[in-house]
């Protein structure tokens, strides 16, 4: 967030009237775990555009996209718990609960597990056969062009992290001990118990050693409680066809399977560091590793307990975007991170004051598809609709406490919300706090369909904190706040 201008050294005459703006734009500021204090962005995300001719920058904190449901490609409504969807083959599939669906279709097969994000990879195009294969951590299903399924047992690595990496040619799934095994090139039906390898660079707990799998660029990354390591395809003619690269091993762990998250070019998880505990680290190149947890979100991880276990993560590409979706069980919350902005922000349910129910996401006829945690339902996350499912949901700016380099008490003569004009009626909420949010001034109704958004006669204050919400079926993009003070004696 930009400096603002400092009151020292004002004359204090009537005219002394000064302007500040004041972005909106910054980190998640908890001084705990509690969402009731400090500086908090919910259901949105930020924007910053900067002009190349001038490189000035400018903020802007949008409504995040809503969902819509998607028609004809919607499972049966008995609700299950999700366990994830992938587009392949023009098929929209996903699992939930025991059953695996091509669209509307039930493929006749029944998984071993009812619950646990599953895992889906796809042969490559140019396969003599061409399979789409989903693990639920015992069983592998190979599905077929014609949507026939096989149920792989034979020497399939059992019991399993759910996990399912495709690369060179190869499927790998991976054993809680560490193991990481390959099928045969191009045939995921066949499986050779002689094809593995062990991660072993450093000593962990035999139960925590295999914790998930994820690809990065040509390695495959696995993971354990205590490090990560990264093997490449050295094209062995016995045993695993991979190798480790032993220049890339880290002692960064990882602390929950479904929190493993590939996009492009970097792999993301809820990582383990033993006695500095837990926080969010992201691997952009074989040795390229960096934190991208801050404080604030470090201090909500570790307050997981053991349930930071059970966390899920998902990615969601939209309008320019990728973002980290985290989903926390016990603190039912969701954080997002912004891997353009480096910013965190949070999402809520439709309802308020729990986790964003969306587990799993993928690209489906162009279109961001997401599934639903509890009931298992497919959903279009929509760049026009700004409600869940025909539901409003709130979007929250609230801002840290000011004082502008004194306390001193300031007046405040005006304030201006900078944002675009919408074409219909949109009204949000400006509320303030003096006292660090014990007590919440009146709300006050202003309309961002109008030219110019402002309100007066706001009192005094030592120090100050604003926050503005919106729960329409609107967009709305926020820039910043512009006040009119006079500093009193």
């Amino acid at each position: 967030m930009a400096e603002f201008p400092e009151f020292k050294g004002s004359s204090k005459t009537d005219d002394d009237i000064k302007t500040i703006r004041i972005p909106i734009i910054g980190s998640l500021l908890f001084r705990g775990t509690a969402a009731a204090k400090d500086q908090r962005f919910v259901n949105g995300f930020f924007d910053v555009l900067t002009n190349p001719v001038t490189n000035a920058t400018s903020y802007y904190f949008n409504k995040r996209w809503g969902l819509t449901q998607t028609g004809g490609i919607q499972p049966p409504a008995a609700a299950a718990t999700a366990r994830g969807c992938y587009s392949w083959n023009g098929n929209l599939y996903s699992v939930y609960g025991t059953k695996i669906y091509s669209g509307t279709t039930d493929l006749g097969v029944t998984l071993t597990s009812s619950t646990g994000l599953c895992g889906f990879a796809e042969t490559r195009s140019g396969a003599g056969t061409r399979y789409l294969g989903i693990n639920d951590g015992v069983k592998l299903f190979i599905i077929a062009t014609d949507n026939t399924v096989t149920t792989v047992t034979t020497n399939y690595p059992t019991p399993n992290t759910r996990d399912l990496q495709y690369m060179d040619g190869y499927f790998f799934v991976l054993q809680n001990t560490g193991i990481h095994y390959h099928c045969t090139v191009d045939d995921p039906t066949s499986w050779d118990v002689t094809k593995f390898l062990t991660a072993q660079m450093y000593n962990t707990d035999i139960s925590k050693a295999g914790i998930g799998l994820a690809r990065l660029a040509n390695y495959l990354v696995q993971f354990s409680e205590k490090h990560t390591q990264l093997f490449y395809d050295a094209a062995n003619t016995s045993g695993s066809a991979l190798s480790n690269y032993e220049q890339a091993v880290n002692q960064i762990g990882c602390a929950s399977t479904d929190s493993i998250e590939q996009s492009e070019d970097h792999v993301i998880w809820v990582s383990n560091l033993g006695k500095a505990g837990i926080s969010v680290h992201m691997l952009s190149e074989a040795t390229g590793v960096r934190e991208v947890a801050t404080p604030a979100i470090k201090r909500i991880l570790q307050a997981e307990g053991t349930s930071i276990s059970t966390c899920v993560a998902l990615t969601v590409q939209q309008g320019g975007h990728a973002l980290y979706v985290l989903n926390l069980d016990s603190a039912s919350r969701t954080f997002v991170y912004d891997y353009k902005t480096d910013l965190w922000v949070e999402w809520e349910t439709a309802a308020g004051g729990a986790k964003w129910p969306i587990v799993a996401a993928c690209q489906h006829s162009n279109a961001l598809i997401v599934q639903h945690a509890t009931n298992g339902w497919l959903y279009v996350m929509s760049p026009t609709i700004y409600q869940d499912d025909t539901v409003n949901f709130t979007v929250l700016m609230r801002l840290g406490r000011v004082d502008f380099g004194t306390n001193q008490y300031k007046f405040v003569r005006s304030l201006d919300i900078l944002g675009d004009i919408q074409s219909s009626t949109t009204n949000v909420s400006l509320q303030y706090s003096n006292d660090d949010w014990t007590t919440l001034s009146t709300a006050r109704t202003l309309d961002m369909s109008l030219s110019r958004v402002f309100t007066m006669n706001l009192g005094m204050f030592r120090r100050r904190s604003f926050q503005i919400s919106y729960a329409g079926n609107n967009p709305l993009r926020i820039e910043a706040l512009e006040l009119r003070l006079k500093l009193g004696e």
